[in-house]
């Protein structure tokens, strides 16, 4: 092996490599240089729709590679992006879907710690030279719509959702314009500060909230209105309906006065939407198979 070139030692282990492996590892692919043939095999595997239903990838980690990698990978992640929300649960019932706008959502959701070489191999736009460049990492409001978005494309007509902020915005209409997951993603955040900066999560809940069986709200949580002001946010909403809040800041703040059916989650990860049925079953005291 150390008679190989990289090229050659990653185009010698490729038809092993696993699918999760395969999407690690695109920028180690163009900083070695793959043949053309061996870049399009690659690519064709990424935008395989069974490939991606079988890798059980949910859309957070499609949204991340595609960040950070060139343009030549983008154009297949993008299709393996819509492909994942196969992957994505359906729920009975309707689910409102609330995502916070505010200015604190325009954060990284994380800074990444330095782990030996973390740069990604990008195009500059400016010169039209590749250039080395310290990965991105996702703001809270790219990942709560990708997260949002995604459950709504998959539960078509059954899901209202909104963006807030100090008011709301309906944005229902994105999902039935036939856009892909990635492109309805971009046209949200767009529109951030649209409706305010501030974080009013009762008033959101207090005027959206219609008769749903469930909410979904992705939230920062610092909130005017929150749990930790002496409010509970979910008031308008029957004990029996169940409310599920990620808090993308982690614990720092809450926003939810925590009970059988009120449930207040830290970070998002792409096992987050296993768990909504995993609750909602557990407060029925059903087994899980059921």
């Amino acid at each position: 092996m150390s008679r190989l070139s990289d090229r050659e030692q990653w185009e010698l282990v490729l038809p092993e490599m696993g699918y999760m492996a395969t999407l690690r590892n695109l920028r180690n692919f163009d900083k070695a240089g793959l043949k053309e043939t061996h870049r399009k095999q690659v690519g064709i595997r990424l935008a395989d729709p069974r490939e991606v239903e079988n890798s059980r990838q949910l859309p957070f980690r499609f949204w991340a590679a595609y960040m950070n990698s060139s343009a030549y990978w983008q154009r297949y992640l993008g299709q393996a992006l819509d492909h994942s929300t196969r992957n994505v649960p359906v729920l009975p019932g309707r689910t409102l879907v609330l995502i916070d706008t505010s200015g604190s959502m325009s954060v990284p959701m994380s800074t990444p710690r330095p782990r030996g070489n973390r740069t990604v191999r990008a195009m500059n736009a400016a010169t039209g030279q590749t250039e080395d460049r310290e990965p991105k990492v996702p703001q809270r409001v790219e990942a709560a719509a990708l997260f949002g978005l995604a459950f709504a494309l998959k539960n078509a007509g059954n899901v209202d959702v909104f963006g807030f902020a100090d008011g709301q915005m309906a944005v229902t209409g994105l999902i039935n314009s036939g856009k892909s997951l990635l492109e309805i993603t971009s046209l949200f955040t767009a529109q951030v500060g649209r409706v305010g900066h501030g974080t009013q999560i009762r008033r959101a809940v207090n005027d959206c909230y219609s008769g749903h069986d469930r909410i979904m709200l992705f939230s920062d949580c610092q909130a005017q209105d929150s749990y930790g002001a002496g409010g509970d946010v979910f008031s308008a909403v029957p004990q029996n309906r169940h409310c599920f809040a990620w808090n993308l800041a982690g614990y720092s703040k809450s926003a939810v006065i925590p009970g059988s059916t009120r449930h207040e989650l830290g970070g998002l990860a792409d096992s987050s939407f296993q768990l909504i049925p995993t609750l909602e079953r557990g407060s029925l005291e059903a087994w899980p198979w059921q």
